[in-house]
C-alpha cells in the first residue's frame, strides 16, 4: 500500500507536518535562475535549492529518523551563511555522524559533478562527539565517460569501516581505525569542526599530514629547505610586450609555463619590484584561483617576475634540489597534504604551508632521482612532441578529379536549428559542436533530450553510425569526425552530417582530407576566399575537394591508420613514464 505524492517540496505546505523514519534521495542540484522561492517555514533562509533540500530532510525526519543525502561539495565547505549555517545546525542539532567524500566523475556519462553523501541517524549522533570522514577514490570503474571496469575499488572497505563504526556507537564502545583504513577514513572531533566557526566538513583539511607511513628519509618542514615568497601586489607596468609576468594562468595542468599566454610589463617596473623577481630553478605555486595549489618550474634565464597569485619557493643551497622539490609539490601526496591550507572565501593558500614537511633524501641521492626523472621527462617531451604536431597529410596529385562535395555524397544533412530543452540525464544523447573532436565523439559533456525532442530531431536528420559530423559553425569551425556511436541521438545545426556515396566517397577518406591543413582552407573558406566560421549547407555541398580512385582512397586511409597507430603509441609512452615519475617520487616519499 504504498503512499506517493507529488508536490512542490520547497514552495508547498501542505504536506509540511508529515515526518519520516528514513529519507534516501540524491536531490536535484540545478537553481532556477534568481533562485528558489521558498515558503517560510525553513530554519535556513536560503535560495539555492541543495541548501532547501538538505534543510528539508532534517526538517522532516523524526526523532528516530536516519538518511543518506547526495549532494554537491558547496554543501560540505562553501563559505556563504546559508551553507555555513546549514552545517551548524547538522552538528549542533545531532543529525549527521558521517561524510562520504565521493570522485568527481563517479556519475559520468550523465554529470561529471564532485559530490558527497551525508549519513543522519538521529538517535546515533547523540552518541558520538566525532564524525567519520571516508574518502572514496575509485569504485570499481574509471571516471571518464565510458565508466569502463578496473582493479580498484574502495566501497567494500567503506562500507565495512561505517558499519564497524555505527555498530561501535550502537553498543556505547570506543572507535578507532586500524592503519590500513586510515588511508581512507579519519574521525574528526566535532570541538575541532566548530572551532573557526565555519563548520567545513572537507575530510582532507582535518586529516594528519606529517605522517607518512613506512617512510624511508627522514621529514622536514618546507621553511627548512626553501624560501618562500609571494609575488608583488605593485600595479602597473602592464604592456603589450615586455618582462615575463606569471600568474595563475601561466601555469598549464602539466605544470609547465604556458608562454602562449604570457603576460608582460615594462623593464622600469620590472626594477621597481621589491619582491616577485623570478631566478632559473625557482618553483612557482599558484596561492588562489581557479588552479590553486597547481606547481610549476622555471627553467629560464629571461628576466621574470610572478604577480600577487603566486608564491615563489626557492631552494636553499646544497639542501634540496630544486626539480626533486617541483617533483614533490606536485605529486598527489603532497597535493593532499595541502588541502587543509587552502582557506577564505576565495580559497587561497595559507602561509601556513612552510610547516608542511617533505622527505628529504641525501643531496648525492637527490641529484640520481633528479637524473632519473630528467630522463623520462625527456621522453615524455619528444612523445608529445609527436603527439602535438602530427596531422594527417594527404598528398594530393593534381591528376585527380575536383569534384563538389553534393555529387559524390548520399546525403550532406544537419541538426536542429531549434535548441530542444536539454538536461543531464534523459532518453537520448543531444550532441552539439562542444562534443566533436578529431579524436572522435567526447562524451564527458553530453546533454540529453526526451523521446518526443529527439524524434522530431531525427525525423530531420538520421545521422548513423560510420556518418562524418562536420563543426561548420562557431569557434571550433571545420573539425571533422566519423560517427561511432550505435545508438540514435539528436543534434545540433552547428555540426552537419556528410555521407559519403559508398561506389565514389570513403567517409573515412573524407574526414582525414577535411581535417588536414589543405582540407580545412578549402572547406572554411569562401569562392572569394575569406575565412568564415558559419557554413550552409549548400556551400558545403558547392565545396570541391580531390577525389581519387576509390582503391587509392583505401591506401590513404590505410597508411594515414598506420601513422595514428605510431601516434597512439607514442601517448601510450607518454602515459607510461608519467607513470615512473610518479612512482619513483611516491617512493621518495616512502609510499
Amino acid at each position: 500500500d504504498p503512499k506517493i505524492y507529488e508536490y512542490d517540496t520547497l514552495g508547498n505546505l501542505d504536506r509540511w507536518d508529515d515526518d519520516f523514519d528514513c529519507i534516501l534521495t540524491n536531490p536535484p542540484f540545478m537553481t532556477p535562475k534568481g533562485g528558489v522561492k521558498p515558503h517560510k517555514r525553513f530554519s535556513i533562509q536560503a535560495k539555492r535549492s541543495e541548501v532547501l533540500f538538505v534543510d528539508y530532510i532534517m526538517e522532516h525526519l523524526n526523532p528516530n529518523g536516519k538518511a543518506g543525502i547526495i549532494v554537491p561539495e558547496g554543501i560540505i565547505f562553501q563559505a556563504a551563511t546559508a551553507y555555513k549555517a546549514l552545517r551548524k545546525m547538522m552538528i549542533d542539532q545531532n543529525f549527521l555522524y558521517a561524510v562520504v567524500s565521493l570522485p568527481a566523475g563517479i556519475f559520468n556519462p550523465y554529470s561529471g559533478v564532485k559530490t558527497s553523501v551525508l549519513l543522519m541517524d538521529r538517535v546515533l549522533a547523540k552518541k558520538t562527539k566525532d564524525i567519520l570522514f571516508v574518502k572514496i577514490e575509485n569504485d570499481g570503474f574509471d571516471l571518464g565517460a565510458q565508466r569502463r571496469p578496473i582493479d580498484k575499488n574502495d566501497l567494500p572497505q567503506a562500507t565495512e569501516i561505517l558499519k564497524r563504526y555505527k555498530l561501535s556507537l550502537q553498543l556505547g564502545n570506543k572507535f578507532e581505525l586500524y592503519d590500513e583504513e586510515r588511508k581512507i577514513a579519519n574521525l574528526v572531533p566535532i570541538e575541532k569542526i566548530s572551532k573557526s566557526g565555519d563548520y567545513n566538513l572537507t575530510g582532507d583539511r582535518f586529516r594528519k599530514t606529517n605522517t607518512i607511513i613506512n617512510h624511508k628519509w627522514s621529514q622536514v618542514e618546507l621553511d627548512d629547505v626553501c624560501e618562500l615568497e609571494s609575488g608583488s601586489r605593485q600595479k602597473g607596468g602592464a604592456v603589450d610586450y615586455g618582462v615575463y609576468s606569471i600568474g595563475g594562468e601561466q601555469i598549464s595542468e602539466d605544470n609547465k609555463i604556458r608562454f602562449d599566454k604570457m603576460k608582460y610589463i615594462t623593464e622600469n617596473h620590472y626594477n621597481e619590484m621589491k619582491k616577485g623577481i623570478l631566478c632559473k630553478g625557482d618553483v612557482l605555486m599558484v596561492k588562489d584561483g581557479a588552479t590553486t595549489g597547481k606547481v610549476g618550474f622555471w627553467d629560464f634565464d629571461y628576466k621574470a617576475a610572478v604577480n600577487e597569485h603566486v608564491f615563489i619557493l626557492r631552494a636553499k643551497n646544497n639542501l634540496i634540489e630544486s626539480k626533486l622539490l617541483f617533483n614533490l609539490l606536485r605529486s598527489n601526496i603532497f597535493q593532499d597534504n595541502l588541502q587543509p591550507f587552502i582557506k577564505g572565501i576565495i580559497g587561497g593558500v595559507s602561509l601556513e604551508i612552510k610547516q608542511l614537511k617533505i622527505p628529504l633524501p641525501p643531496i648525492e641521492v637527490q641529484q640520481e632521482i633528479v637524473a632519473q626523472l630528467d630522463s623520462y621527462q625527456k621522453i615524455i617531451d619528444g612523445a608529445k612532441q609527436v603527439v602535438d604536431n602530427y596531422k594527417p597529410e594527404i598528398k594530393i596529385d593534381p591528376d585527380w578529379e575536383m569534384v563538389e562535395l553534393g555529387e559524390v555524397c548520399e546525403r550532406i544533412m544537419d541538426g536542429t536549428h531549434f535548441s530542444p530543452v536539454s538536461k543531464e540525464s534523459g532518453d537520448f544523447l543531444y550532441i552539439t559542436a562542444k562534443n566533436i573532436k578529431v579524436s572522435g565523439i567526447d562524451l564527458n559533456k553530453v546533454a540529453y533530450v526526451d523521446e518526443e525532442s529527439h524524434k522530431s530531431i531525427y525525423s530531420r536528420c538520421p545521422v548513423v553510425k560510420g556518418d562524418v559530423l562536420f563543426i561548420k559553425d562557431g569557434a571550433t569551425a571545420g573539425i571533422a569526425t566519423i560517427n561511432n556511436i550505435d545508438d540514435e541521438f539528436s543534434l545540433l545545426s552547428s555540426v552537419a552530417v556528410i555521407r559519403g556515396k559508398t561506389d565514389l566517397l570513403l567517409n573515412s577518406y573524407l574526414v582525414y582530407f577535411i581535417n588536414s591543413d589543405f582540407g580545412k582552407k578549402i572547406m572554411l573558406n569562401e569562392v572569394g576566399g575569406v575565412a568564415i566560421t558559419r557554413l550552409t549547407l549548400e556551400k558545403i555541398k558547392r565545396v570541391k575537394i580531390p577525389l581519387p580512385p576509390l582503391e587509392l582512397q583505401k591506401q590513404i586511409v590505410a597508411r594515414i591508420e598506420e601513422e595514428q597507430q605510431l601516434v597512439d603509441a607514442n601517448k601510450k609512452l607518454i602515459e607510461l613514464y608519467q607513470g615512473k615519475i610518479k612512482e619513483k617520487i611516491d617512493e621518495v616519499w616512502g609510499e
